[in-house]
């Protein structure tokens, strides 16, 4: 995918090996960006590369091992120097590479489920998205805790603290695995060259920049953000901490309107000023709040990019209930439904309504000298044709094989009869691969008191086999109910 952001990397999509060394540079970065907002001691309101793991191995799958290895090996050495714990080289080693197992093993199961998924999904994203909120929050709990042990078992941390850090890292991994994933796999879409990753359609690859409006949008998403986390410092009450929460509804609001990767942004955004502004102001006693916060967003907004694709899912669902798939005709049911509910509607306004059954003269013979294929064909060119003489207020049904129903409201018993002769007219003229002559016979009835289908619907019957022992290609009209 061409997007505004390749021309500046040119030797990326050449040059593999620079890519590990950058990818394994990001970690790095990304890593010192959530120490330098830590509220204590390995504990941040989130844990950035926990959102940047999963995207390596949701994007590039295994070659994300590697600069994920590279990032924790450092990120251990690192932290050893900066809380000065004393470590031999050797244990500082072991330390981190049972890190990176503990790190690496559930976000990798947890990727490489999610792209098998993704691809089997391409028809319904919303069903993909519902598989990720059920299985990070599981992966990120596995990878605390292991991480918890790993830390406590190399001398890194005391093994009595594991029990109370776990919420805090479990939720701080989420929250960051659920506000950043989304747009580190947008970004790494671009900069990774297509030769290292076969994904389908993530819908969170950035296309082109924001314009003015989702910049306005934006900028005040950010403003009634500030306006929360600034009422929960300046105010005497602890429960306007929970004010946080209401930032839910405009982040669900510009995950329908705006594209995924604008929304993930925007999640992004939020939860950087969040863990930017909870040590500024002082709220660093209420981080366990901030942490279910952002994951609460992120959640949401998350979900709010499923609601289009399940609404179209949902249309189409809808569309296959109520048509039939060879003919476009309305399926049986639909067809019924609207019948009954334009009889109820026209017997209220004192209007006829008419009920037309046809069927392909001789259908069998068809079917048995030219096959169901042709078969099937010849029923699709009579729908065609019946619909095109139909009014635009006329409903046209597959009632069964190939027998047809029409829906006329309105239409008295001459203009019912008048669209029928058109509609047998053109099926006559139908011009098809074979040699074979096609023809209907049709019955009309209408409406006699009837408020409902069934009754009309046995009259029209009735007539369709009087035209059919008359000699079949004609048109038969049933005046009153009839007689047993």
């Amino acid at each position: 995918m061409v997007t505004y952001w390749q021309p500046m990397l040119p030797v990326l999509t050449r040059q593999p090996l620079l890519i590990f060394l950058i990818l394994s540079m990001l970690w790095a970065g990304v890593w010192e960006a959530g120490r330098l907002l830590e509220v204590g001691a390995h504990a941040s309101v989130w844990y950035p590369p926990a959102g940047l793991s999963i995207a390596l191995f949701f994007l590039i799958g295994r070659y994300g091992i590697i600069p994920v290895v590279i990032g924790v090996t450092y990120a251990t050495f690192r932290a050893v120097n900066l809380y000065q714990i004393e470590l031999a080289f050797e244990q500082v080693l072991i330390a981190s590479a049972m890190s990176a197992v503990f790190h690496i093993l559930p976000y990798y199961l947890l990727a490489r489920y999610l792209r098998a998924l993704r691809r089997q999904e391409m028809g319904f994203y919303a069903n993909f998205i519902l598989n990720v909120l059920s299985w990070v929050p599981i992966a990120t709990l596995v990878a605390s805790i292991g991480g918890l042990y790993s830390l406590a078992w190399s001398g890194m941390m005391p093994a009595e603290q594991i029990g109370p850090s776990l919420l805090p890292f479990w939720i701080g991994d989420l929250a960051a695995a659920l506000a950043l994933g989304p747009v580190f796999i947008g970004l790494l879409s671009v900069i990774v060259p297509a030769s290292m990753h076969r994904l389908p359609d993530t819908n969170l690859q950035p296309s082109k920049p924001f314009n003015t409006t989702s910049m306005r949008r934006l900028l005040m998403l950010m403003m009634f953000l500030l306006a929360a986390l600034y009422l929960a410092a300046w105010s005497d009450n602890q429960h306007s901490v929970y004010a946080i929460f209401f930032m839910v509804v405009p982040h669900m609001w510009i995950a329908t309107i705006e594209k995924p990767f604008n929304s993930a942004v925007a999640v992004t955004m939020s939860s950087i000023i969040i863990a930017i502004f909870v040590p500024l102001l002082g709220l660093a006693e209420y981080v366990l709040v901030y942490q279910f916060a952002i994951c609460v967003i992120a959640a949401n907004a998350i979900f709010g990019l499923a609601l289009p694709a399940l609404m179209q899912h949902n249309r189409k669902m809808q569309q296959l209930l109520e048509t039939d798939s060879l003919t476009q005709a309305a399926s049986r049911d639909h067809l019924i439904n609207k019948a009954n509910a334009q009889l109820a509607r026209c017997a209220v306004q004192g209007v006829p309504v008419s009920i037309v059954v046809f069927d392909i003269d001789r259908f069998k013979q068809i079917n048995d000298q030219y096959g169901h294929g042709f078969g099937d064909e010849t029923l699709s060119e009579v729908a065609r044709a019946a619909q095109s003489c139909l009014r635009p207020c006329d409903l046209l049904g597959r009632f069964g094989g190939d027998e047809f129903v029409a829906v006329l409201p309105g239409a008295t018993l001459t203009q019912s009869k008048e669209i029928c002769e058109r509609i047998r007219a053109s099926i006559t003229q139908l011009q098809f691969r074979h040699p074979v002559s096609v023809s209907a016979s049709f019955g009309i009835a209408q409406s006699h008191h009837e408020t409902s289908f069934a009754p009309l619907f046995e009259r029209a019957d009735h007539a369709l086999y009087e035209a059919k022992a008359l000699g079949r290609n004609r048109v038969v009209t049933q005046l009153l109910p009839a007689v047993s």
